[in-house]
């Protein structure tokens, strides 16, 4: 007996039932593969969190968020602020607080090959001597190749839900320069950039030197470290650059304090977690907006960012959260009283 072939209605029938279920199947299989970013995302924090406790535990304080070789006059910093940032607490070099981390964070054969004795010099004007200050720009020692050292990809510092390159460059003069990307930042305090008016009222800074029993707010309710959403589809053309970077090399590498890895939740105007340039902005006199969102709170996840606080936990906070939180849980002492349910 011949066996009867399907019809073409048949087979229609069957191919509809097999789309429509796979379009069933398909958010929630992204709705799990999100879940699972968001979690190793927070185990990257807890990671660096864990490595910044040890590093405490050797040095009894804090790595500084960016050790210059010199002292920087903060001339836009807020009444009643610092003018000026510590003096170095490692002299004549200059390197990130990733750097400082990598021997606490299983990566220390790269510490230990990097060359963080620049030959550059900060602008006149910017350090207190204002003048050539030997050990500065060492990021061009460690990032002069894609192969470099400072060039590295370090699975750590990067969310699996960040979409954002993950190498990017930089050119000075006719040199290309290549860094290892990152997600992560840390807590600065209100305002971490443009370096000049830097708050210095987090945990990581210029020249820093904080420790835990600084953190009079409470360890708990204080940021440590968090994240940055590095997509914004307007930051580009206002940064007039051929990269998604734009000004900022968003690189652990970069020795250069503020933009690629300290953050803020601004002063005087606050900015929601995930706050994006407004996609009708056509200009930005003074560079505002770009410095705000280079030091804003944020990511790819749906909702909010993982944070690091002070006392090593990981928590998600709700871009809903009010912005006198987000601006409370960015001072060590600022004497605020903050509520886990308020984020």
């Amino acid at each position: 007996m011949q066996r009867k072939a399907f019809t073409l209605i048949e087979l229609l029938v069957v191919i509809a039932i097999i789309a429509v279920l796979i379009g069933l199947l398909l958010p929630a299989v992204q709705k799990v593969r999100e879940a699972a970013y968001r979690m190793s995302c927070q185990n990257n924090l807890k990671q660096l969190g864990v490595g910044a406790h040890n590093y405490h535990d050797s040095y009894k304080r804090f790595p500084s968020g960016t050790n210059l070789p010199a002292a920087v006059l903060l001339p836009n910093a807020p009444k009643t602020y610092p003018t000026r940032t510590p003096n170095p607490i490692v002299p004549g070099q200059s390197f990130s607080f990733f750097t400082a981390l990598l021997p606490f964070m299983e990566q220390g054969a790269i510490a230990q090959a990097m060359n963080n004795v620049g030959t550059g010099t900060l602008a006149a004007g910017i350090t207190v001597s204002g003048k050539a200050e030997p050990g500065n720009d060492s990021q061009y020692n460690n990032s002069n190749g894609p192969n470099s050292l400072g060039a590295t990809i370090i699975k750590t510092f990067l969310c699996p839900s960040d979409t954002g390159i993950k190498q990017t460059t930089w050119q000075s003069g006719q040199v290309v320069y290549y860094f290892g990307a990152n997600s992560y930042g840390g807590n600065a305090g209100q305002v971490s950039f443009y370096f000049d008016a830097m708050t210095q009222d987090g945990i990581f800074f210029i020249n820093s030197s904080v420790r835990i029993q600084d953190i009079s707010d409470g360890t708990s309710n204080t940021f440590l470290f968090g994240e940055r959403n590095r997509i914004d589809p307007t930051y580009l053309p206002l940064a007039q650059t051929s990269s998604l970077e734009g000004r900022s090399g968003w690189a652990w590498a970069n020795q250069l304090g503020g933009f690629d890895y300290l953050f803020g939740s601004t002063l005087t105007v606050p900015y929601p977690i995930n706050w994006i340039i407004p996609p009708s902005t056509m200009t930005d006199p003074g560079f505002v907006l770009q410095d705000n969102r280079c030091m804003v709170y944020g990511s790819q996840h749906s909702g909010g960012a993982n944070f690091c606080f002070a006392d090593g936990s990981v928590r998600f906070v709700s871009d809903r959260a009010p912005l006198l939180v987000v601006q409370a849980l960015s001072t060590r002492a600022g004497g605020e009283v903050v509520d886990q349910t308020q984020y």
